[in-house]
């Protein structure tokens, strides 16, 4: 079994490199950008909460197709934002 202090050791590894790819992420948008706050969700989770303890139900939320949706979008607004810059 895994000893509790490296798994917390590891996860505190992980929130300090998503703390550190979302502040790279933030400094790459444009200084008017709009950053909203969001719940932080586990993707295998397919219920997530909002804001006044409502939730919203996702049945068929899993990892793989989140990545893919938000590399879609992204997809999408890169093309746009050539489009803009043309």
């Amino acid at each position: 079994m895994a000893d509790p202090t490296e798994a917390a050791a590891a996860s505190r590894r992980q929130e300090e490199l998503q703390k550190q790819v979302l502040e790279s992420e933030l400094k790459t948008l444009p200084s008017d950008a709009k950053v909203y706050n969001a719940i932080a969700t586990p993707l295998e989770a397919p219920l997530i909460a909002h804001a006044h303890g409502q939730h919203a139900f996702f049945p068929n939320l899993d990892a793989k197709t989140s990545l893919q949706d938000v590399q879609r979008q992204k997809r999408v607004l890169l093309a746009n934002l050539g489009q803009l810059n043309e």
